[in-house]
């Protein structure tokens, strides 16, 4: 008798635990993820392709010297955006990155990207970082804004390395960059320009909302913002202030990207431009593009730093966002966050390109 109750709490001790497991066994968003499921947010599930192997129609503006380092963004469904008149197919460009800074210097737009696909996910590595500040032109004979580098950039010692990869799943599209010191000398306050541009759909551009202590305000309602103006994430003002100076940052933002929302005839349709490693974000509706600087700090001889971002597209209003803001930003902490400047580029992007 005592056997036969010893071996009934046996298995119902048993059954316990695998109600246990099931009840903490990964759903398949989970999975994906790797940690708790999204907001509940109606992402459009985008596409990303690199624009030197894009048969994507984009404007010839962006088929110059820059060409490598622009990212071609689409979104399943959304061909047109508005009701503008627009020949050309509605996407996005990003460009990864646009700029370099070192030791308070800029060393100003960056090319040689030689991008490969993984899988469902786009990489480049081992770029060189030259000193390219004074090698660029505008195109006198073009009626597009095209820029053209002097030959000399050949000749301009290699001072460190980039790397990149992009990916897209059900959320958005999501990017890493590396930045590695090359030289023999410390490099102080290193960030990139990272710019994503809403010039073939602007509509998703005009109304970009930042967040301020706890409240969600129209860019061009904060007090001292013009057209393109900086602000610093709170937690790095000190150091936007120490690396620009000159800048007044009448604001720190609360949120580490910009927020735009309109109202198309797709419904509510709003992007977001994000990142936990932002030193600062702005948001310029001249372009119009929303960007971030990516704060990598100091780099010793030798050392890698590897930072991530995010851009989404989705079918919500604003107030809909704010309410899921906080798990949203929980999914995205999770999707392949790395730091660290050891392990090889490749190794960080492997994992968080599972639910491409």
């Amino acid at each position: 008798m005592k056997d036969r109750v010893t071996l009934s709490a046996s298995v119902v001790a048993l059954g316990l635990a695998s109600v246990l497991l099931v009840g903490c066994a990964s759903s398949p968003r989970e999975q994906e993820t790797r940690i708790q499921p999204s907001a509940n947010l109606d992402y459009h599930r985008l596409q990303v392709t690199p624009l030197v192997h894009s048969t994507y129609p984009t404007y010839r503006r962006y088929h110059d010297a820059l060409a490598p380092q622009v990212v071609v963004v689409t979104a399943q469904g959304l061909d047109r955006i508005g009701w503008e008149d627009r020949p050309e197919k509605a996407s996005w460009i990003l460009r990864l990155p646009e700029q370099i800074y070192v030791n308070g210097r800029k060393l100003h737009y960056q090319v040689g990207m030689r991008w490969v696909r993984e899988g469902e996910k786009w990489t480049y590595s081992d770029s060189p970082v030259r000193d390219l500040n004074g090698l660029w032109r505008q195109d006198p004979k073009s009626d597009f804004y095209r820029f053209q580098l002097d030959p000399a950039a050949e000749r301009k010692p290699v001072l460190g390395r980039q790397g990149a990869s992009i990916h897209a799943d059900s959320t958005g599209a999501h990017y890493f960059l590396s930045v590695t010191n090359d030289s023999d000398e410390p490099w102080k306050d290193v960030h990139t320009w990272v710019c994503w541009d809403h010039y073939h759909t602007p509509v998703t551009g005009y109304r970009p909302y930042l967040k301020v202590g706890s409240s969600w305000t129209e860019y061009q309602k904060l007090p001292g913002v013009g057209p393109s103006t900086f602000l610093p994430v709170v937690e790095r003002r000190d150091e936007f202030l120490r690396v620009r100076p000159e800048a007044k940052a009448p604001a720190s933002v609360s949120f580490p990207g910009v927020v735009c929302w309109n109202l198309t005839d797709q419904g509510h349709l709003l992007t977001a431009h994000l990142s936990q490693d932002a030193l600062a974000v702005l948001a310029n509706q001249n372009a119009p593009c929303t960007d971030l600087l990516l704060w990598f700090g100091d780099l010793q001889p030798g050392q890698r730093v590897t930072r991530s971002g995010h851009v989404l597209v989705a079918r919500a209003s604003l107030e809909e966002f704010e309410r899921q803001e906080s798990g949203m930003m929980r999914l995205l902490d999770g999707i392949g966050k790395e730091s660290s400047p050891e392990p090889p580029i490749s190794s960080l992007f492997s994992a968080s390109a599972q639910g491409s």
